[in-house]
């Protein structure tokens, strides 16, 4: 009776707790906030240890490691999952993700959601015809189901034929966070970029958008999940999420 009560409210548009972060509006600011460790941090929350227990060891470094990171000083590959796979990595977790354990809502569930990081970023592609970028993908704080989705490239119409894009994962699974937090409800995705003809120098903006899993693996996550699945376009499919601004330096 809980999974049809659920699926009625979504029909019905009843169920509105929608935490997509579009990339223009998104902030990538990490606040540090009081010295120390995480796990000091943590004993502080006023929310279970227990909400943690299935995340990767904290690394010690954290603090330090993520405040460069975001200002820019080391690349997105130096991060392992021990890093990205704590909320403390997302700059908004402190500020509008505590509440979701601190004050939960009472009236309603939170079915779907994701926040994508950085939602912008340039990289180059230089003589070697070759690029890679990374993006974080996570459930967004407060949902408790499973999210399928697909990721796609919007190639422009005059790179099509000199331009091909790839993905580390481009089917994936989101687990969620609450009532805490799943080993996979975040995750690393690489995006490769390689000339196949000449491009002319110049800087091309490349947006990436999200679509249904496959049809097989909709039906695969449905049955494992048994109600608690749900496509991540459930309610916006094909909306841009990130773009990435491939810089073409002399002539590829």
């Amino acid at each position: 009776m809980l999974t049809i009560a659920i699926a009625v409210l979504v029909a019905i548009g009843l169920l509105a707790v929608f935490l997509n972060e579009r990339f223009e509006k998104e902030s990538n600011g990490f606040e540090n906030g009081k010295e120390g460790s995480v796990l000091g941090e943590r004993q502080e929350y006023g929310i279970p240890e227990s909400v943690f227990v299935e995340l990767p060891e904290v690394p010690g470094d954290f603090n330090q490691v993520v405040e460069l990171y975001y200002a820019g000083k080391i690349s997105a590959d130096y991060l392992s999952e021990a890093y990205y796979k704590q909320p403390e990595f997302y700059g908004n977790f402190k500020k509008d993700g505590l509440k979701q354990w601190l004050e939960p809502a009472k009236d309603r569930w939170a079915v779907n959601g994701f926040g994508i990081t950085p939602a912008s970023q340039e990289i180059k592609l230089g003589e070697a015809n070759t690029a890679k970028a990374r993006v974080f993908i996570y459930s967004s704080f407060g949902v408790r189901t499973f999210q399928g989705l697909r990721l796609r490239a919007e190639i422009p119409e005059e790179l099509k034929e000199h331009l091909s894009i790839e993905f580390s994962e481009q089917e994936f699974l989101l687990e969620p966070n609450f009532p805490k937090f799943e080993k996979e409800w975040s995750q690393a995705v690489d995006v490769y970029f390689k000339a196949k003809g000449s491009i002319p120098e110049g800087r091309r903006e490349i947006f990436f958008s999200i679509a249904n899993p496959d049809l097989e693996k909709e039906k695969e996550w449905g049955e494992k999940y048994n109600g608690f699945y749900f496509n991540a376009t459930t309610f916006k499919s094909g909306e841009r999420v990130f773009r990435i601004i491939l810089n073409v330096e002399g002539k590829v």
